[in-house]
């Protein structure tokens, strides 16, 4: 029997705190990540605690042992490996704690900081997948449902090459908005247009949507031109999916048609 949806996201396991070997802990991130933490437990050493959940699983031996998957705090877990700790204290969630209560659990951390946007919507991800609606996640999160459905829309509206050029810091959270709302051929002439760029801005968008609203025009002149071999009904239909393609509002296609007509 499938597992029942609870009717809030936080219902259910409290961790409880423990002495966890780091030998036991999963984790594999990036050095550069790594730096950004480690002057701080250099200096104070361990101030909060990480949020594991135990992992149960059978040794080739056949003996039941114990990793742990890391929730939040997997940069501070990595420091305190590199610089030589074996063991550190931890908040443990059981194995039997379900994905929607653990990402509901993870953002709820990352609000507390200076909060994430994709690992945001990562979550959010995670919850909608579990069966949430938008309006339960923003009740039980305290967050805007337009704030949910933008940072869901920089996972499901960007082309993975754009994402990974966000994650890596290239495309302010903004800028990755805007972008998000691009068409699939938008989002590719943005790709060439900033190719070797260090950064993608604003700027590169309004000269993708610059480009698109140009070749619409040039579209719609070469209709107008065939017109006397259609029906105008033919022509418009036309023109406007040419400007729908290209993500294109109702105003834009209208000016087009427009100027073909005072050109005509």
């Amino acid at each position: 029997m499938p597992a029942t949806k609870p009717e809030r996201l936080f219902e259910r396991s409290k961790p409880f705190t423990a002495s966890v070997a780091l030998v036991d802990v999963d984790i594999d991130v990036p050095s550069r990540a790594r730096s950004l933490v480690g002057r701080s437990i250099e200096t104070f050493g361990q101030l909060t605690l990480p949020l594991l959940q135990s992992v149960a699983f059978e040794s080739d031996l056949g003996l039941g042992c114990v990793r742990y998957r890391v929730i939040d705090g997997a940069r501070r877990i990595a420091v305190m490996r590199a610089q030589g700790y074996e063991r550190i204290m931890a908040a443990i969630l059981p194995a039997d704690v379900d994905e929607a209560e653990i990402a509901a659990m993870a953002t709820s951390l990352n609000l507390l900081r200076a909060p994430n946007p994709l690992r945001e919507a990562e979550h959010f991800q995670t919850l909608r997948r579990a069966g949430f609606t938008l309006d339960e996640i923003s009740r039980d999160l305290g967050i805007s449902r337009s704030t949910i459905a933008k940072r869901l829309k920089l996972v499901e509206g960007l082309r993975e090459d754009l994402l990974d050029r966000v994650w890596a810091g290239e495309v302010a959270i903004g800028t990755a908005e805007r972008i998000a709302n691009l068409t699939p051929a938008q989002q590719e002439r943005l790709v060439l247009h900033t190719r070797g760029e260090a950064r993608i801005t604003s700027a590169h968008i309004s000269d993708v949507l610059r480009v698109s609203r140009e070749g619409v025009m040039a579209r719609v002149d070469e209709v107008m031109g065939e017109a006397r071999l259609f029906a105008p009904a033919d022509m418009l239909e036309d023109a406007a999916g040419s400007a729908r393609a290209e993500g294109l509002t109702f105003d834009d296609a209208l000016a087009a048609l427009q100027r073909a007509f005072e050109v005509a």
